[in-house]
C-alpha cells in the first residue's frame, strides 16, 4: 500500500523493520531499498542504520571486506547527519577490525575515544559500553599491559553481572583467563576455562570457542601435559575446517601440531596439518591485506585530512603562520617530487629486470645451481676432475657428482630438514668429501648450493605454473624448501635482483 501510494515515511518504516526481521540475504535487499529512499529524504538515523545492518550481516558471515566498506559508509553518513552515537558505533566497529589485523595500538586509541564519549555523554547503551570495555581489556592483553587488562576485566565482569548478562560475563572471564596465562599462571587460567567451557559449547556458533580451546591447549602445554594440549589444538583446527574462521593469534596452533606429528612420525597428520596451515594462512593473508589497506586509506587518512584542513585554517589567521605553511608545503612538494622520481626510476629498473628474466632463452633457464653443469664446465676448462686439487680419487669424485646430479633431478633439496650430514649419508660418503666436492665444482659452500637450487626451483615453477602463483609468499617458500619467507625472499633477490612478490605480481599482469 505504502509503495503504491509512494508514502515515503511508511516505506522507510516498513523497509527498516523488514531489514531487522530477516536473517538471510533479504537483509541486503531491504537495507538497500531503505538506503535508496533515505538518500532522497535523509534524517539523523538513515541511511546510517541501514549501513550498520548490512555491515553486521557481512561481519557475521566473516566477509570482513564488505563489512568494512559498510561500516565506513555508516561513519560517513553519521558525520554528514551529525549523529554522534553512530560515529561512536562506527569507531567501535573499525576498532574491532583493527584488532583483528593485530593493530592493537590503533584499536586502543579508538576504544579510549569511545570510553571518553561515554563519560561525557552517557547516552551509550549498556551493550555498546560493555563492548568498549571488552575491547580495552583484549587490546591490553595483546599489548602485554596485564595490569590494565586485569582492571578492565574486573570492571567488565562486575558490569555484566549487574545486568544479568551471563554471555558477556563468560567472555570477560575468558579474557581474564588469557591474562592469567600471559602472566605465567596456567593453573589459574585453566580453572576459569574449565568453569566456563560448557557455556561456550551450549552457545552454538560462539566465535570465541576456538580462542578458549587455544588457551586451554597452551596452558596444558606449559604445564607439560602435551597430549592434552595437542587434543585441544586439534579442536581449534577442526573448528577452522568447519567454519573457515581463523584469528591471527590462533595460527601458531599449526606450528605445534606440525612439530608434534613430525616428532611422533605421524606423516599423514603432519601433511594434513601443513595443508591446513597453508590454507588458513592464505585466508588470513587475504583478509589482512584488504583490511590493512582500506582501514588506512578510508578511515585513518580522512581523519588526517580533516586534521590537516583544521591546521590550514588556523595558519591562515596570521601572515607569519601562512608563510610558515607555504615554506612547509614547498618543502613537502619537493620531497614528494624527489620520492616520485625515485619510485618511477625504481619501477622502471624492476620492470627491465623482470623483462630480461622472462625473455631469457630456454637454454638459459636451466638451473644455474646445477652441480652437474658446473662439474662438466670445470672438467672442460681444467681437463681434470682433479685429484691434484681435491686430493681425492677420481672414481670417488665421479661417483659423488653422479649421486648429486640424481639428488638434483629428484628435487630432494625441497626437504626443509636437509643438512650436509643427512645428504652425505644418503649418497654414501662423508661430510668432509661431500663438502670438498661441492665447494670445488660450484665455488660455493653447501648452504649456498642448496639455497640456489631451491630458488631456481621456485623461479621456474612460478614462471610456468599459474596455480603456484596464487600461493602466498610464505607458502611458496615452504614448498621450495625454505623454512621462512624472509630467507626465501633474501636469496631470491640475491640471485635475480628482484623480490618474489614483484616477480609474481608482474607474471600475473603479463
Amino acid at each position: 500500500m505504502a509503495k503504491r501510494q509512494n508514502d515515503i515515511e511508511h516505506l522507510k518504516t516498513g523497509y527498516y523493520l523488514l531489514s531487522y526481521f530477516y536473517k538471510n540475504e533479504n537483509v541486503l535487499k531491504y537495507s538497500d531499498s531503505l538506503i535508496e529512499i533515505a538518500e532522497k529524504s535523509p534524517n539523523p538515523y538513515l541511511p546510517g542504520s541501514s549501513y550498520f545492518v548490512k555491515a553486521n550481516y557481512y561481519y557475521d558471515l566473516r566477509n570482513f571486506k564488505s563489512a568494512l566498506d559498510n561500516y565506513l559508509m555508516a561513519k560517513k553518513t553519521a558525520l554528514e547527519n551529525q549523529n554522534p552515537e553512530f560515529v561512536f558505533k562506527a569507531n567501535q566497529s573499525v576498532a574491532n577490525l583493527k584488532a583483528r589485523i593485530e593493530d592493537y595500538e590503533s584499536a586502543l586509541e579508538l576504544y579510549q575515544e569511545n570510553l571518553s564519549f561515554k563519560a561525557q555523554n552517557g547516552s551509550v547503551n549498556d551493550v555498546d559500553y560493555l563492548n568498549v570495555i571488552f575491547g580495552l581489556a583484549n587490546a591490553y592483553n595483546h599489548l602485554k599491559q596485564l595490569d590494565s587488562a586485569n582492571y578492565y576485566n574486573r570492571i567488565g565482569i562486575e558490569l555484566a553481572q549487574s545486568q544479568n548478562n551471563d554471555y558477556e560475563v563468560n567472555h570477560f572471564k575468558l579474557n581474564k583467563a588469557v591474562t592469567l596465562f600471559l602472566d605465567n599462571k596456567p593453573d589459574s587460567s585453566l580453572q576459569i576455562i574449565d568453569r566456563i567451557q560448557d557455556s561456550f559449547l551450549n552457545n552454538e556458533g560462539n566465535q570465541n570457542l576456538p580462542v578458549l580451546y587455544y588457551y586451554k591447549a597452551k596452558a596444558n602445554l606449559k604445564k607439560g601435559n602435551t597430549q592434552r594440549g595437542i587434543e585441544y589444538l586439534e579442536k581449534v583446527d577442526s573448528l577452522f575446517i568447519r567454519t573457515n574462521y581463523m584469528l591471527p593469534q590462533l595460527l601458531d596452533s599449526y606450528t605445534y601440531l606440525i612439530n608434534y606429528y613430525e616428532e611422533t612420525n605421524n606423516k599423514e597428520m603432519q601433511l594434513e596439518s601443513i595443508q591446513h596451515f597453508i590454507y588458513a594462512d592464505s585466508i588470513l593473508d587475504s583478509d589482512y591485506r584488504y583490511l590493512k589497506e582500506n582501514i588506512n586509506t578510508d578511515f585513518d587518512i580522512p581523519q588526517l585530512l580533516n586534521a590537516k584542513n583544521r591546521l590550514i585554517s588556523q595558519l591562515e589567521t596570521s601572515k607569519k603562520q601562512t608563510k610558515l605553511y607555504l615554506y612547509v608545503s614547498l618543502i613537502a612538494a619537493a620531497v614528494l617530487i624527489l620520492l616520485s622520481f625515485y619510485f618511477i626510476q625504481r619501477s622502471r629498473a624492476l620492470k627491465t629486470r623482470f623483462e630480461k628474466l622472462i625473455k631469457a632463452p630456454e637454454d638459459e633457464e636451466k638451473p644455474e645451481a646445477s652441480l652437474l653443469a658446473k662439474a662438466i664446465n670445470t672438467s672442460e676448462n681444467q681437463n681434470d676432475l682433479s685429484k691434484g686439487s681435491l686430493d681425492l680419487p677420481d672414481d670417488l669424485i665421479s661417483a659423488v657428482v653422479e649421486k648429486l646430479s640424481e639428488f638434483e633431478e629428484k628435487q630432494v633439496f625441497l626437504d626443509q630438514n636437509l643438512n650436509l650430514k643427512k645428504l652425505a649419508d644418503n649418497i654414501g660418503t662423508n661430510t668432509n668429501y661431500l663438502s670438498k666436492i661441492i665447494n670445488w665444482h660450484t665455488n660455493s659452500n653447501f648452504s649456498t648450493y642448496l639455497n640456489e637450487l631451491r630458488v631456481d626451483y621456485a623461479f621456474h615453477r612460478l614462471k610456468n605454473d599459474p596455480k603456484f602463483r596464487r600461493y602466498t609468499i610464505k607458502a611458496v617458500a615452504f614448498e621450495s624448501g625454505f623454512k621462512s619467507s624472509e630467507s626465501f625472499s633474501k636469496y631470491f633477490y640475491r640471485k635475480y635482483d628482484i623480490y618474489p612478490s614483484y616477480f609474481i605480481k608482474s607474471l600475473n599482469k603479463s
